[in-house]
């Protein structure tokens, strides 16, 4: 009882937190460069640690599907040069422990995103509880998504 009661406190928390993501100022980086940066660093762990090739692209892809499902089931809930910068962080944060076998640290993504761990931590609180904890993305939604922002260069000819 005590536990339910815990998590619905954190629920209710968290819809009303909304404004937990945004910033004082404005980032000095733009949301480009910045998720450049958390790709590159992304990246960079996975190379170093693992081994493993890009993931980077693959997470950001399911972090824009997170954003979207947020919006969805809060559609006052408005991106904006104050919070996008955190939104990206974290649900680049939460895809990746989603979807790799690997999790890179809160410890290490704070550093890369700008912000301390323990806001990382709030933040990915604030985030799962806000989307109601539902992280599962379809194939083909994934898909619909990369057919629409996959660079030219990806593009294969018609056969």
């Amino acid at each position: 009882d005590q536990v339910a009661e815990s998590f619905e406190q954190r629920m209710v928390k968290a819809h009303n937190e909304k404004d937990a993501f945004e910033g004082v100022c404005a980032p000095v980086i733009s949301v480009n460069e910045y998720l450049f940066r958390l790709v590159k660093y992304m990246d960079k762990w996975y190379k170093e640690t693992t081994h493993f090739r890009s993931v980077g692209m693959r997470t950001l892809f399911l972090s824009v599907v997170y954003i979207e499902h947020l919006q969805d089931i809060l559609p006052d809930f408005e991106l904006n040069i104050y919070n996008v910068h955190r939104l990206f962080l974290i649900s680049m944060l939460i895809a990746a422990k989603y979807t790799e076998d690997y999790p890179i640290s809160n410890k290490y993504w704070a550093k890369v995103g700008g912000i301390s761990k323990e806001q990382v931590n709030n933040l990915e609180s604030v985030f799962c509880c806000m989307s109601e904890f539902n992280l599962y993305v379809a194939d083909d939604e994934l898909k619909t998504l990369y057919d629409e922002y996959k660079p030219p260069s990806v593009i294969k000819p018609a056969e």
